[in-house]
């Protein structure tokens, strides 16, 4: 059965428990957490990175994601960003607002450019339910530039076994995976940007390291999820190139 991969979770209120509707994904959950890099800047190039939106609701749910800086390096340092498909400018601090379907998700991408400089860029951004701006999530990413050469530090977490290589992959994609406290078998579902599925692999165990092939998906970024049952218990980036 085809599962889609989404963006924004399902408000749930009642008389005395609110359940927050969203969860941002980097591999482990991030959601409401600071993300801390370590960027070259003077290599000239853009940092970039990557994450899901994750939507548990039941119903499908309106949303937007809004930018904040709260700090720039330098005034001429530029952060733009996308929602699935959609990209924003610097000067745009809101997305246009879109509908997830139950169980569905989209990706989250930032860039970066400290145009040079050194120093440290802090920036927020929030996702939001369009009907209740209450029920939301946020990464905070901090941007560290140094005088010295840098080493790119990317967020993790423990207890996230899981790896994914080559990465970039043209053919083969080789997956190992080691989750012994699921509650089940673990399935992998690939999804391409817009939170289609494009690939499922299971071997009926809770861990498992086994090539697959991306030969005949189309060049670009996709998102490799692992569940066990219903729930995601983690995320890898992907991209394919020809």
């Amino acid at each position: 059965m085809k599962r889609i991969f989404a963006t924004l979770f399902l408000v749930a209120l009642s008389t005395f428990v609110f359940a927050q509707s969203y969860s941002i994904f980097n591999g482990p959950e991030v959601s409401n957490t600071t993300l801390t890099y370590w960027v070259d800047s003077a290599s000239g190039s853009t940092f970039t990175t990557a994450y899901w939106i994750h939507n548990n609701a039941a119903t499908p749910v309106r949303g937007k994601v809004r930018k904040r800086i709260y700090q720039l390096n330098t005034p001429t340092a530029l952060c733009w960003w996308c929602v699935g498909v959609n990209c924003y400018p610097p000067t745009f601090t809101i997305s246009d607002t879109f509908t997830l379907a139950a169980g569905a998700g989209t990706m989250l991408t930032c860039d970066f450019d400290p145009d040079s400089a050194t120093g440290t860029t802090i920036v927020r951004y929030t996702v939001f339910n369009y009907t209740n701006a209450a029920d939301s999530t946020y990464i905070d990413i901090v941007y560290n530039m140094p005088s010295g050469p840098a080493a790119v530090s990317v967020h993790s977490a423990s207890g996230v076994n899981v790896n994914v290589f080559p990465n970039p992959a043209t053919e083969d994609l080789m997956l190992n995976y080691d989750f012994p406290d699921a509650a089940s078998a673990v399935i992998v579902d690939l999804y391409d940007m817009n939170g289609n599925e494009v690939g499922r692999w299971e071997n009926g165990n809770k861990t498992g390291s086994f090539p697959v092939s991306v030969a005949d998906l189309p060049g670009g970024m996709y998102v490799c999820a692992f569940w066990s049952g219903a729930k995601l218990l983690a995320t890898k980036d992907v991209e394919v190139v020809h």
